[in-house]
């Protein structure tokens, strides 16, 4: 019984870990898209490069680091998203509650990191949750024939 409760603290210990890795990233991701090079075809339109260009980039490397680190963590740990959801968004949200309290300038840029990446982690943990419950009610309508 200790064996099996000490690996389930682990599995939490090691979504929270991912969580934090997640939460810390998202700073990284908003400068990453500050200094990203524009392309051509974008520089006939200015606004649009200073309004939307950072933002875009920002969504689209956070939600393709939300779907490599969904994978490290599933292959490297064996960690489904679906088991533990709150150790894995709790950094990420605490992360956001003290950016909104101590850095009004840095808030919009990291909730736009944050936002596709909370997203894409809630459809796979219901992505999951589904397939789990498929899978049970099968067993269930297989064992009744």
């Amino acid at each position: 019984m200790g064996h099996i409760e000490s690996r389930r603290n682990n599995r939490k210990l090691w979504t929270f870990v991912f969580g934090c890795i997640i939460a810390n990233t998202y700073v990284w991701l908003a400068n990453i898209a500050h200094i990203a090079p524009v392309p051509e075809i974008l520089h006939l339109h200015p606004l649009f490069i200073l309004d939307y260009y950072p933002k875009l980039v920002t969504i689209g490397s956070a939600i393709l680091f939300a779907l490599f680190t969904v994978f490290v963590m599933s292959k490297t740990v064996k960690i489904c998203v679906s088991e533990h959801i709150l150790w894995l968004v709790l950094p990420t949200l605490s992360f956001i509650g003290f950016t909104a309290i101590t850095s009004h300038v840095l808030f919009l840029p990291i909730l736009s990191a944050a936002l596709p990446t909370l997203l894409v982690l809630s459809l796979v943990y219901l992505f999951k949750k589904r397939q789990r419950r498929i899978g049970y009610n099968r067993r269930i309508s297989f064992g009744e024939i």
